[in-house]
């Protein structure tokens, strides 16, 4: 992952308490599992960002692997192990991640970052969150370095 994207999950259950797991051993296929989606009830995401070819075969991807991008993991029948998606802080990503937010809001879906924590489903709070990660910070600073 570059440095100036942010990673998200996507989990089918808005109820769900992360706060008892572990960042550095979470693995949100636990929660897939007790859930039976196909892989294409998320190619709606072709709505917004272009199906490409993923490194794995065991990965729907839409957008660019180092841009904004979304990855569905499958297993070998299609069913959904984990969703994530990644947001390019230096893009004018609030379409796609206000389109991100609706479908969540409308199946019930919840939204975590890397740190574990449960972003609300409002634009206003998760640019909030994007704009004060550790990632942008670093950014900035490189950012700054160059101009020197």
């Amino acid at each position: 992952m570059a440095l100036w994207q942010i990673r998200f999950f996507i989990l089918p259950d808005k109820h769900i308490d992360v706060s008892k797991f572990d960042k550095n051993d979470f693995d949100d296929g636990i929660f897939w599992e007790k859930v039976n989606f196909k892989k294409d009830f998320f190619a709606i995401f072709s709505n917004i960002l272009n199906p490409n070819k993923s490194w794995s075969n065991d990965i729907d991807l839409y957008g660019q692997q180092d841009e904004n991008c979304i990855e569905i993991y499958k297993d070998k029948n299609d069913k959904v192990q984990s969703v994530s998606f990644r947001i390019d802080f230096r893009s004018d990503y609030i379409k796609i991640l206000d389109y991100i937010i609706n479908f969540c809001t409308n199946y019930n879906f919840c939204i975590i970052s890397n740190d574990l924590i449960k972003i609300p489903l409002n634009s206003e709070k998760f640019i909030e969150y994007i704009n004060n990660t550790q990632n942008i910070k670093k950014y900035q600073i490189l950012q700054n370095l160059d101009k020197n």
